[in-house]
């Protein structure tokens, strides 16, 4: 039987698996680095992937290809008429399952909520103990681990407005991160220190660490991407625990409509003020389709959005009963089964949108 080469072959099964031929290999690459288009954030609810959104945004379409070409040749997939379309074979099925117990992925893993904040918030927090860990030998003149500019201008604006001595900035760091890590897995935790770069020593790669440790690079990179969300969701819980590391991140916090896209956002203000889709449609010059599409995405995006406006409380209930009964995600098998002209696609989406990742 075929051996799982690395991790990412099992992320790409798993996703073609979940998808069960009614999304190209392409759907995972957008969902992968973080497309933020209303079919992909869609997608991601629709299948139940909100945690996988986003958490390789520097992956290639050419990786990809390669990696769908290996698990074709190996007799664990089988490709559909449509080009880019697979679903998964018995073989396939049998070597996922065991691979997804033996590696499951971080519980904490969240790419839909922290997507936008989690380069952010590691690439200032390893540059600050970086900066701190040299200031306090005594050493101003250092390479620094993070070479955007942003996060630097950040560092020198953070150390300015703080007029702390720097130990006491690196004691209450280093606290605080000891209280969370202690929260995590022994090999979570090393992971992370392994990254982190000092006076003393320059932060290992994931390639280093999955050497030192025998463990599949891409493993590594989830596990310490798991423990980033793990931080970033304490902060959201309770701030109050954590001032120092929360500091790090608190001007770029979200809320229900972070992951929106801009077109979808002021689709949002134009119904705000009561307007009907066809008046939004006519203010913005686009078609009623893709201001439909804006409306499925925040159904998908805010729990609290209330989709009472576009159907009858009877006609949502038909639609439920009608996507249970369904064993697909298919938009026109549930219509098959609504049997009902006046039932639009539209009105399907959003009840399947509020459903959200239960369905």
């Amino acid at each position: 039987m075929y051996k799982m080469q690395n991790y990412f072959e099992m992320i790409v099964l798993y996703c073609i698996r979940i998808f069960n031929g009614e999304r190209s290999v392409y759907a995972i690459l957008h969902m992968l680095k973080g497309k933020k288009s209303s079919q992909t954030i869609q997608d991601v609810h629709l299948f139940g992937l909100t945690n996988l959104l986003g958490t390789l945004p520097d992956i290639t379409r050419r990786q990809l290809e390669i990696t769908v070409d290996k698990l074709l040749q190996s007799g664990l997939l089988i490709a559909l008429p449509q080009n880019g379309y697979y679903l998964i074979t018995s073989i396939g099925q049998e070597l996922l399952q065991q691979h997804v117990k033996k590696y499951p992925f971080p519980e904490t893993l969240n790419g839909f909520r922290f997507q936008n904040r989690t380069q952010s918030y590691w690439s200032r927090l390893s540059l600050l103990i970086q900066t701190i860990s040299h200031i306090i030998h005594k050493q101003n003149r250092f390479y620094p681990i993070q070479r955007n500019f942003q996060t630097q201008t950040w560092v020198k604006r953070y150390l300015a407005q703080n007029r702390q001595s720097r130990a006491e900035i690196g004691r209450h760091l280093f606290d605080e991160l000891s209280t969370l890590l202690e929260k995590r897995p022994e090999k979570e935790r090393a992971i992370f220190v392994k990254r982190l770069t000092g006076i003393h020593r320059i932060g290992s790669t994931y390639s280093q660490i999955s050497k030192e440790l025998h463990e599949d690079e891409w493993y590594v990179r989830y596990l310490f991407l798991g423990t980033i969300h793990f931080m970033l969701q304490e902060f959201d819980d309770s701030s109050v625990q954590y001032p120092y590391l929360y500091s790090v991140i608190k001007d770029i916090q979200g809320n229900s409509h972070t992951q929106l896209t801009n077109s979808t956002q002021m689709t949002l203000k134009y119904l705000q003020t009561g307007k009907s889709l066809e008046e939004i449609a006519f203010i913005r010059r686009l078609k009623r389709s893709t201001i439909e599409d804006h409306i499925v995405e925040l159904a998908y995006s805010d729990p609290l959005f209330n989709i009472s406006r576009f159907m009858s409380q009877k006609i949502e209930e038909v639609i439920r009963i009608a996507s249970k009964t369904s064993r697909t995600k298919q938009l026109r098998a549930i219509k098959e089964i609504v049997a009902n002209d006046e039932i639009s696609f539209f009105q399907i989406r959003l009840v399947l949108a509020k459903a959200g990742d239960d369905q």
